[in-house]
């Protein structure tokens, strides 16, 4: 069983894996591209863990770019723990 520590821990060398991953020399289109080819994993039966970091990776540089909004750590955490069927609690403000 995993303790609140250790799950925030591994979550967070997830976030750092993500932010490792630069998509901002990718064009658009490339962008697409990318986001093509991990539905295609998907469907071909990768597990979710394996594709987690790169999909992460390609909707924070989307949300960049479209939305033109940052997004932060924290929010990754949040998303890697429901992803993990985890309940959180985010703080706004």
């Amino acid at each position: 069983m995993y303790t609140k520590g250790s799950l925030i821990k591994n979550y967070r060398g997830i976030v750092d894996k993500i932010k490792k991953i630069s998509l901002s020399t990718l064009s658009d289109d490339d962008l697409l591209l990318e986001s093509n080819k991990l539905r295609e994993e998907a469907l071909a039966g990768a597990s979710a863990d394996g594709l987690l970091v790169r999909a992460y990776a390609l909707v924070k540089e989307a949300t960049k770019r479209a939305l033109e909004l940052k997004v932060f750590d924290v929010q990754l955490l949040g998303a890697i723990a429901l992803n993990n069927k985890k309940i959180i609690e985010m703080s706004t403000g």
